[in-house]
């Protein structure tokens, strides 16, 4: 690699707020975007995750039995809600734990997680609400 391109390549890389064990970027606290949180929530699979890591309160990076989506697919997920700031990972060994930053976002977006968090515990989000509605009907 030349020197022109290691300074590009520095210069995309994003920028050391926070990191968790095994070098994982996470935004510091000052830095969570609300855009970037509502983005992250806006797909069912990842509310899927949020609740499980609610109810959980910590879950290896595998989404336990909340979705049917492939490994690849799953890492994608848990690196945009950890890119948004709603998740902090750590590996142990060969394992990844994640666990919601619930004290940093109540600190910058007072009410908003445990809003959702309720909401989702209150009635379930994706394929089994599809599959009680059409039951039901």
């Amino acid at each position: 690699m030349t020197t022109a391109s290691t300074t590009k390549a520095k210069a995309k890389a994003k920028p050391r707020a926070a990191a968790c064990d095994g070098d994982l970027w996470v935004p510091a606290r000052g830095e969570i975007s609300l855009a970037e949180v509502m983005k992250a929530l806006g797909d069912p699979t990842r509310l899927r995750i949020v609740r499980t890591l609610a109810e959980k309160g910590m879950d290896g990076c595998t989404g336990g039995a909340t979705t049917e989506a492939s490994k690849q697919l799953l890492s994608h997920h848990i690196r945009v809600l950890r890119e948004a700031g709603l998740i902090e990972c750590w590996y142990e060994g060969r394992n990844k734990y994640a666990r919601l930053r619930f004290a940093d976002l109540e600190a910058e977006f007072p009410g908003l997680l445990a809003s959702v968090t309720s909401s989702l515990r209150r009635r379930r989000i994706g394929r089994s609400a599809k599959r009680r509605e059409k039951a039901a009907s």
